[in-house]
């Protein structure tokens, strides 16, 4: 054999070595979110949303214990929307299994993983409504501003808190403010001047604590998932707000320049 092709054959080999070896040793992580709404067609409501990381991309799928089947080949998180609390204890809790799928080799059937959610997980959430007091529904608002809500009784159910925005146009960093406040400093990608925002503030509950390990079901998976978490918030009715950009220093001076030399000028000006 030509020895520059056996180096090639060499080479190649190690590279798909390199990668398999990289494969097995991948950690993925779950990410299970459940919120309440307050308002809807039949009253409050849950949500159920996932992050699943590379799984979602390469058309892999998360099937709940009741046979939903969560899939995001692109766009926003899967979710089931609308669901009672009866729905939520019984169709989300028990056994969930992940199918996980790979590029290469081609059409290869998914490796299946399996975790389970206590029965008992979503017996004692929050389900109060807080009331956002700060700003107001229809505000216009600088890019820097804190978001505040109260609840009834005037404590906080627990010490976890959140807060929720939809709304495109670029980047939000958000600080928390207390036991019922925020903190949000808004970024605009090029060329957004002003940004429309839907916000609301709530509880959060970590429920890491019911959720098992994962278990695979194949010998040594190319994946493992080390990290499962499942939270929950319990939220606000939403305000709107718009949130404007603020001129670059050196605009706002020019800007005020030519408005000071108007008004200067006024008084003398003959046509």
């Amino acid at each position: 054999m030509n020895s520059t092709l056996r180096t090639g054959l060499l080479s190649a080999a190690m590279a798909v070595g390199i990668l398999a070896a990289h494969a097995q040793a991948s950690s993925e992580s779950i990410s299970l979110n459940v919120a309440r709404y307050p308002e809807g067609p039949s009253g409050p409501h849950f949500e159920v949303s996932i992050l699943l990381g590379t799984v979602f991309t390469n058309g892999g799928s998360i099937v709940a214990p009741d046979g939903t089947q969560f899939v995001s080949p692109g766009g926003p998180p899967p979710a089931a929307s609308n669901l009672s609390l009866g729905d939520l204890m019984t169709r989300f809790t028990g056994i969930w299994t992940v199918n996980d799928k790979f590029l290469l080799p081609p059409a290869s059937p998914p490796e299946q993983h399996q975790f389970t959610i206590a029965s008992s997980a979503f017996d004692n959430i929050v389900q109060i409504t807080p009331t956002i007091t700060s700003p107001n529904d229809g505000a216009s608002l600088p890019p820097g501003f804190t978001v505040h809500w109260s609840w009834p009784g005037g404590s906080p159910p627990v010490t976890g808190i959140s807060i929720s925005t939809r709304g495109g146009g670029g980047p939000i960093t958000f600080n928390a403010n207390g036991n019922s406040a925020y903190d949000a400093h808004v970024e605009f990608d090029a060329g957004v001047t002003q940004r429309s925002l839907e916000i609301r503030g709530g509880s959060f509950q970590p429920l890491d604590s019911f959720v098992s390990p994962e278990t695979p079901l194949v010998a040594n998976p190319k994946n493992t998932f080390s990290v499962i978490t499942l939270g929950y918030r319990s939220l606000s009715a939403p305000i709107h707000v718009t949130v404007n950009a603020v001129p670059e220093p050196g605009m706002a001076a020019l800007l005020a320049g030519l408005l000071l030399g108007v008004a200067v000028m006024r008084p003398g000006s003959r046509h």
